[in-house]
């Protein structure tokens, strides 16, 4: 196989197909991420969630609670608290707090992806946003 952006697509893909029968035995979540490739290989980003409750609380909620003192601007009531950020629907999931720039995490509404943003794009929004 020949590594190219398509054929590693393909391959993460089939990656995702082949590991659902591990994500029901384990109770768990398994994400390949980004990475790097040249002609011969490729490099990726593993990263392995559970899928159990804590508390009723999903992994997620639990670490935007762990982090969320960390940032005077939010409290544990913003987790998935709703933002329009140019015209589009966003919610607010989590802290990166390794990366101070893009604190951040929220997911599009619309169809899931998520990104990473600086405070102040969170804070700044005049409506749909609890502050303290």
């Amino acid at each position: 196989m020949e590594m190219t952006q398509a054929n590693f697509r393909a391959f993460d893909k089939a990656f995702q197909e082949a590991v659902k029968g591990l994500e029901e035995t384990f109770g768990v979540t398994i994400k390949q991420g980004g990475g790097s490739y040249s002609s011969t290989s490729f490099t990726s980003k593993l990263t392995v969630t559970t899928t159990e409750k804590v508390d009723g609380k999903d992994a997620e909620q639990v670490d935007f609670e762990r982090l969320v003192s960390l940032y005077d601007e939010f409290t544990k009531d913003d987790y998935l608290k709703v933002v329009t950020i140019q015209g589009g629907q966003y919610e607010l999931y989590g802290f990166n707090p390794k990366a101070p720039k893009n604190a951040c995490k929220i997911r599009r509404i619309k169809d899931g992806r998520k990104f990473k943003c600086p405070i102040q794009t969170v804070t700044k929004v005049p409506k749909g946003f609890a502050h303290r």
